[in-house]
């Protein structure tokens, strides 16, 4: 069994709104995102398991719609999030996120980051 850090950051969007973002050591993607600063979250999951090519520790709550490990559904996240899952989101953020429910803003969120995160990760490597 493998075993990858979990990364912790704290971010603030424009508005002010203070939210947690887990990143899987493995991928170098968000996996988990939480409403505010949560330091208990940080310190009890700070590594995500693999088990070969089939199982990881996080795949039924992971963000991470990519990941050949993911089966998280659409029902988890909206609990993740406290939200209903067929939830629609207004005309601005609709166009803003080309997404209508909340879940999937959720998730476009989540892979505009780790996009973000990756090139940043690129930039580092070129330094």
């Amino acid at each position: 069994m493998a075993t990858y850090k979990a990364e912790w950051r704290d971010l603030k969007l424009p508005s002010g709104q203070q939210f947690s973002i887990g990143i899987c050591g493995r991928s170098n993607t968000v996996y988990y995102m939480t409403y505010g600063l949560d330091p208990l979250k940080k310190l009890f999951q700070s590594e995500i398991l693999f088990d070969g090519n089939t199982e990881c520790s996080k795949g039924k709550n992971c963000l991470d719609k990519s990941c050949p490990f993911n089966k998280t559904t659409n029902a988890t996240i909206a609990e993740m999030f406290d939200v209903s899952e067929d939830d629609e989101v207004d005309e601005e953020t609709q166009k803003q996120w080309d997404a209508k429910t909340i879940v999937d803003c959720y998730v476009k969120m989540a892979a505009q980051i780790s996009k973000e995160l990756q090139m940043e990760q690129k930039t580092d490597k070129e330094e």
